[in-house]
């Protein structure tokens, strides 16, 4: 049985999110700077991962062409940029944030 690259990339992008992930959120909790720090990471790790593979083109993330085909999807964005628009809380003071990391 021959395992394709990409199903490879898929299987290591999860192990490592499942992991990296189940600790954060054991040890500190989901709502904690780290753990969103972390997501952030990994997330950044798997848009470099497909940029470097040359995948970009197949998970779509080009330049749209023509954008008035996609105007239908902006109540969509709005939507879920509802949580954004109060800012992000986070439950330490400064002095945690910079020092106690």
């Amino acid at each position: 049985m021959k395992i394709s690259f990409d199903w490879l990339c898929f299987l290591i992008f999860t192990l490592m999110y499942i992991i990296i992930d189940g600790y954060f959120v054991r040890n500190f909790s989901p709502e904690d700077y780290r753990s969103m720090i972390a997501d952030i990471i990994i997330s950044l790790l798997l848009i470099i991962t497909i940029i470097f593979y040359k995948k970009s083109s197949y998970y779509g993330l080009i330049k749209i062409k023509n954008p008035k085909r996609y105007l239908f999807f902006t109540p969509l964005i709005l939507i879920a940029s509802l949580n954004l628009w109060n800012g992000i809380n986070i439950n330490n003071n400064y002095y945690e944030i910079l020092f106690l990391s």
